[in-house]
């Protein structure tokens, strides 16, 4: 009887999400990059892109958001996966590692997902994150004080959403 043993030779190659921000240090420009379930991080200096840590990460990856928090200056990276666990990542600069900051799941016992996969968006002063996961619902993470909040569902009239966005200089997050 003969047995096959089948991996893949090469790391994922398609890039789902890209962002840039000052995630390893207050004035360190990075590249985020998302690839399925890799997380690479790089450093942008004034002629190059230099690779900083390549990470695996448990679950393939829906939605990748940076923010930065109340009282810091480095950004935090937000990650929800397709099965609806999500997690706040952030960079320890004194021990070189990139720590947990919260996690948890945004999975609801009803609704349909979307399809295509889901929406994120952050608030530009950094008061919440909005995901679009199911049909019909507005999932809003509050943030407070530097922390994530239980997560509330918020109706909306709209299906088939094709993008969103918090409008800056709000007092109260407002989506468009």
């Amino acid at each position: 009887m003969a047995y096959n043993y089948v991996v893949s030779a090469r790391k994922q190659s398609g890039v789902a999400c890209v962002a840039c921000c000052n995630f390893t240090g207050a004035n360190d420009r990075n590249m985020i990059i998302v690839k399925s379930t890799r997380l690479e991080i790089h450093k942008i200096t004034e002629n190059s892109l230099e690779p900083f840590v390549d990470v695996p990460l448990n679950g393939e990856v829906q939605v990748m958001e940076t923010l930065r928090l109340d009282g810091e200056s480095q950004d935090v990276i937000f990650i929800c996966t397709v099965r609806m666990q999500y997690c706040l990542l952030g960079f320890d600069a004194a021990k070189n590692l990139i720590v947990t900051r919260a996690s948890g799941s945004v999975k609801d016992r009803i609704g349909k997902e979307v399809d295509g996969g889901g929406l994120g968006i952050v608030d530009p002063s950094g008061r919440a994150i909005g995901l679009q996961l199911y049909e019909g619902f507005l999932k809003v993470i509050p943030v407070e004080s530097g922390r994530l909040c239980d997560a509330v569902n918020i109706r909306m009239e709209e299906i088939d959403v094709l993008d969103m966005v918090f409008l800056h200089g709000m007092p109260k997050p407002t989506i468009a």
